[in-house]
Formats: C-alpha cells, structure tokens, sequence
C-alpha cells in the first residue's frame, strides 16, 4: 500500500540539518509475505539532472542516517509510525535506475 505525497503540498516533511524541510514523494507501507509485520518506506524521485548536485546530494545523506538511525517507533510530531519488526527505510530514487531500485524496496 502506498501514498503519493502531492507535489508542493507540505503535509510530510522530514528535517534535517539544513533549514529547508524535506517533503518526500511516496511513504509506501510494505507487508511481509507469511508474517504480520510490516514496514514503511520513504522515497524521494530525482530527474537525472539532478544527479550529483548539493541538494540531492544532502537528501540522500539524510535518508541514510535517518535509516540508520531509526527506532521502532518514530515520533514525528502529529504522526507517529509504529514500525513492526521490518522497520522502516528511507530511499532516494534516481530517474535512470529507480525501476531496478525499488524492486528490493518493495519485497
């Protein structure tokens, strides 16, 4: 099951270390098959003309400590996601690859 997050709508931002929040596309919720856990996934899409710039660059770098980082139970203010025992993970998503990449993100 996933959410497509509107373009511009700031309804789920995540914040780092720079003052901008960062408003991801998709929070994909992913069962695991033959159990009842579950995990979220966030992910961001980049046209390949952004590949490399300081912008994605910092995004990227963000999804990944906030995946290496995150608990079982995040709060996030207003949200609060309980993530079962998959967890939960946070994906950059570049154009010229993001159909092989976000193969393993949803099994």
């Amino acid at each position: 099951m996933g959410h497509r997050i509107a373009v511009n709508q700031r309804e789920y931002s995540l914040q780092g270390w720079q003052k901008q929040k960062v408003s991801p596309d998709l929070l994909v919720c992913v069962e695991q098959p033959n159990s009842d856990s579950y995990r979220f996934s966030v992910l961001e899409t980049k046209g390949e003309h952004l590949k490399g710039n300081d912008g994605t660059e910092y995004k990227r770098r963000l999804f990944e400590l906030l995946t290496e980082h995150v608990k079982s139970a995040v709060n996030a203010g207003e949200l609060t996601l309980e993530a079962a025992s998959g967890g939960m993970s946070f994906r950059m998503l570049m154009e010229d690859s993001w159909s092989q990449e976000i193969v393993p993100e949803l099994n």
